[in-house]
């Protein structure tokens, strides 16, 4: 599946000090049929074992 993604950069200025623009990409994540498309995207091959210990599944069940 092709989706459009967003991603911050740090970009250097002219004066020598940093700041950030937004880059966006198309990326391919494949359907491996997993629950969410984070975890399509990773691709861990412990899954679904690996939802005990991922941070992004914590992060995922402490905003439902």
């Amino acid at each position: 599946m092709k989706v459009n993604s967003r991603m911050i950069c740090p970009v250097r200025q002219s004066d020598g000090s940093w700041t950030t623009e937004v880059k966006e990409f198309e990326e391919e994540i494949p359907d491996l049929g997993r629950h969410s498309m984070i975890c399509n995207k990773c691709g861990e091959k412990s899954y679904p074992e690996c939802r005990k210990w991922c941070p992004m599944e914590k992060e995922h069940e402490s905003k439902s």
